[in-house]
């Protein structure tokens, strides 16, 4: 496809191969949606480990539900959705928790150059004023600034916005962090 993504013919081969127990397959799969699955629990503010766990529950929600995927296309909205659920039965569950600090406890390999510079020692300016935004302007640049860029449903299912709102709450949220970094 040009953009990194799988065509959902390939994606719904992938997942036939899968449940029949092809481990390529899988790998594949997990390959192509973990940073996605990644992205949703960073989101959330999520711990380390929290964000490991809702990983882990996620692709176990995926096996469980495998033969009963309908719409090979959309699989990554859906492991945003299942994703940011589960996300949210941790934080429910756990009460009220202070945010872990940004992207510093995500697992090193989940990072994408963009996160890296803008934690790394050049980004801290950029860092300061991202922590400034309000979380839903924080949690939409970061899926946006994710490789591969989550699809525009993805990022719906995983932040519970329409998609027709991504774009324009996009805009809001760069004018912001243009104006809190300046």
């Amino acid at each position: 496809m040009g953009d990194g993504r799988l065509a959902g013919e390939h994606v719904a081969l992938l997942i036939a191969r899968a449940t029949d127990g092809d481990q390529a397959a899988w790998n594949a799969l997990v390959d192509e949606f973990g940073a996605l699955v990644w992205a949703t629990t960073r989101v959330h503010g999520l711990t380390a480990a929290q964000a490991a766990d809702v990983v882990q529950s996620t692709w176990m929600r995926l096996v469980e539900n495998l033969k009963r995927v309908e719409d090979p296309a959309r699989l990554g909205a859906w492991l945003a959705m299942t994703a940011r659920r589960e996300s949210l039965k941790v934080i429910r569950s756990a009460g009220p928790i202070s945010p872990s600090p940004a992207l510093r406890d995500c697992p090193r390999d989940a990072r994408t150059p963009a996160e890296r510079l803008i934690t790394g020692h050049n980004g801290v300016a950029v860092q300061a004023a991202l922590q400034r935004l309000a979380p839903r302007d924080r949690a939409l640049l970061r899926m946006l600034a994710s490789k591969p860029t989550p699809r525009d449903a993805e990022i719906s299912a995983a932040l519970g916005i329409a998609i027709d709102s991504i774009a324009p709450m996009r805009a809001r949220a760069l004018a912001r962090l243009r104006r809190e970094a300046a």
